[in-house]
This record gives C-alpha cells, structure tokens and sequence, in this order.
C-alpha cells in the first residue's frame, strides 16, 4: 500500500467459509458517499464495483477521476481509496469483494508460483471506467451479483467457477491497459 496523507481506515470483510467472496448489494448502498475530507480507506479484499446511478469522485491513492452510472471500479486489496458523491446527491453502487488468495490456494494448491505471478497481476493496479470499456468483465460481474442476489439451487459452484474467470480477466486487463497519471 502506498502512503496516503493523514489517517487511513481499513474496512475489514470476512467471506463466509464455504465461499470466495461477498457481494453487497440493495438499498442499503444507495446514500451520499463521503465528502473531501473523509478519510480515505481500505479494503483488506478486492474490490469491484459497479455504480448504478449517481455522479462523484472516486479517490485512488492521490488521483481523483470522476464516475457516474455505468463506471465500474476494480480495486485491489490494500489500495487507499474513497468514493465522494458530487453536491447532496446520492450514489447507488453495488460491489463484490474478492478474497483473491484463498480462491487461488483451492484452485493452485501445489503451484505457489503461479498464486504468486497471478496476486501480483491482479493487485498491480486499480481500474476505473466505463463498463463499456470492459464489457466481458461488466456481463461476469452482473452475472456474480445475480447469483449472489436469488442464491438459486449451486450458486456456491457457480460463483465459484465465475470468480476464477473473474480474476483471469482482471489479470488480463492489468497487463493490457494503461491508467491516467497518478493511478498504479
């Protein structure tokens, strides 16, 4: 984790045992997100999230680039970050966190190499953009939080074969794309 200025929070999720990651979704994420001197945070899981409506700042380390309904946001582990609603108005975002390492440890038991190559492919950097940009990432994430939304008959072994593809896909796209200045 990079430096930031001042004090920082961490926000802790624990996944349940018999699954890879959570989803927070609903209500309950549609609110005024932070102000200019919230502090920043973060997570000790991958983040990603995807705004559904709304329009503000997203904080990534000491870079401030602007979202609005459709922007997906891929954020990795440890990485110091606030979201900031512009004015009073209010944002809805919906987000998956990841726990990356006990996914790669069930899949990779006996290959530490390759769990390690791949943990620094997907903490290397964070991604924020338009949903259209990523399209396959954008459809599998929606296709995470409707399985985690109706928890249908197998959707522990469906979000599980999902979040594998999911972190090849973000692996991808950090070896693919450049970031604006500012964003590792």
């Amino acid at each position: 984790m990079k430096k930031g200025k001042g004090k920082m929070e961490l926000r802790y999720y624990d996944v349940p045992q018999n699954e890879f990651l959570i989803a927070l979704q609903g209500e309950t994420w549609k609110r005024k997100y932070g102000s200019e001197d919230s502090l920043m945070h973060f997570h000790n899981l991958l983040e990603i999230g995807v705004c559904r409506s709304g329009t503000g700042l997203m904080r990534l380390d000491d870079a401030q680039i602007p979202y609005g309904c459709g922007t997906i946001s891929v954020i990795p582990a440890n990485y110091p970050r606030n979201t900031i609603s512009f004015d009073e108005t209010e944002s809805y975002w919906e987000y998956v966190f990841v726990d990356v390492e006990r996914i790669l440890m069930t899949v990779y038991p006996d290959d530490i190499l390759f769990q390690q190559k791949m943990l620094e492919k997907i903490h290397k950097k964070a991604y924020l953009g338009k949903k259209e940009d990523v399209p396959e990432l954008s459809k599998l994430v929606q296709m995470i939080l409707d399985e985690m939304r109706e928890k249908k008959d197998l959707y522990r072994e469906s979000v599980r074969g999902m979040a594998l593809t999911l972190l090849i896909m973000i692996a991808r796209l950090n070896s693919e794309m450049t970031m604006p200045e500012g964003i590792r």
